[in-house]
């Protein structure tokens, strides 16, 4: 029996290029500290590595204190996952990192997402309703939900239990449409089929 291993087989672009980025850091000086902002991806057996050679997991709540603390003989590194973070995090960490040159901040949202976040940012006003398709409690989500300037909404699916109190949420006449670079394309579809009879000339970004 033959096993061929597809061309396409292995991380994505995004986490490929997050995961090669903290390996790097690993076993690196004991008094430099390397952290990365939640887990990089979703994949223990990397996560556990990379904590192995030094880089460590970074919870949201610890974030700010842990920076605080970066100095001359004991610097900081801190790499933002691949799903990226909170636009307000993003900002107020690299206004620390200015300020301290012992703290380093490495941005490795993939740039899939970091697309998406330009799409919110420049299409989005009060008066609009950002809808994106994909899980509310994904970290990717609520990065691009942080950059929407008006109204948002989560649909994880057209056929969720909650869909008709979501719908409620919405200004039909004014709606803009980005997916989770990860949600199902069946998904996305029935969203965009629904929506194009819902709303009143709605504006879609294929984004997955």
């Amino acid at each position: 029996m033959s096993i061929e291993v597809a061309a396409s087989a292995g991380f994505c672009f995004g986490v490929k290029r997050a995961v090669d980025t903290a390996a790097k850091l690993t076993n690196s000086h004991p008094r430099q500290r390397n952290y990365t902002l939640g887990k990089l991806i979703h994949n223990a057996h990397v996560v556990n590595r990379l904590e192995a050679g030094g880089v460590k997991v970074l919870a949201e709540d610890e974030l700010f204190s842990v920076a605080k603390t970066a100095a001359a003989d004991s610097p900081v590194t801190v790499l933002i996952r691949a799903h990226g973070t909170l636009r307000g995090i993003m900002e107020q960490l690299c206004a620390m990192a200015r300020e301290n040159p012992a703290l380093t901040v490495m941005d490795c949202t993939c740039p899939f997402v970091k697309k998406i976040h330009r799409i919110v940012e420049e299409n989005t006003a009060p008066d609009t309703t950002l809808i994106v398709s994909g899980d509310p409690t994904h970290p990717e989500v609520k990065g691009i939900v942080s950059y929407s300037k008006g109204n948002t909404v989560v649909i994880p699916s057209v056929d969720s239990p909650d869909f008709d109190e979501l719908l409620c949420k919405i200004d039909k006449n004014n709606c803009i449409f980005v997916s989770q670079t990860t949600q199902k394309l069946a998904e996305w579809n029935k969203c965009k089929l629904f929506f194009k009879n819902y709303c009143t000339n709605p504006i879609f970004f294929d984004t997955i």
